[in-house]
């Protein structure tokens, strides 16, 4: 019995520090004015997430990034953009085929489009 008790602990020890590392960091932003999908995020889109064999509506990644309404989709269904991209920044993974990281710009042109509210135009 004493054996499944340090189990036990040992596994809510490793979940429970698991979860903090989870925690979302504050992003200090630099937003001035609206930014915009057709303005500056279309470009960070296609660079790094819509392109051939990723999220283009023919690859293994859901979703059609390749056009705003296709991208709306998964912004307006969940927070998984904001959690993947944003949050975990994870998005692109590493093993993609096209770029593996967004540049400093790139993250802020999307951190300041997803504060503006995700507008088209």
């Amino acid at each position: 019995m004493k054996k499944i008790s340090i189990y036990a602990s040992f596994f809510l020890y490793t979940i429970m520090i698991s979860c903090a590392r989870d925690a979302a960091e504050p992003v200090d932003t630099n937003c001035s004015g609206i930014t915009t999908y057709d303005e500056q995020a279309q470009e960070v889109i296609d660079t790094n997430c819509s392109y051939s064999g990723c999220h283009d509506g023919t690859g293994a990644a859901p979703g059609n990034y390749s056009f705003y309404n296709g991208l709306k989709v998964t912004f307006n269904n969940s927070d998984e953009f904001i959690n993947r991209v944003i949050v975990l920044k994870d998005m692109p993974p590493s093993d993609a085929t096209g770029p593996v990281n967004l540049s400093e710009e790139d993250f802020n042109i999307l951190l300041c489009w997803i504060e503006s509210g995700f507008p088209e135009k």
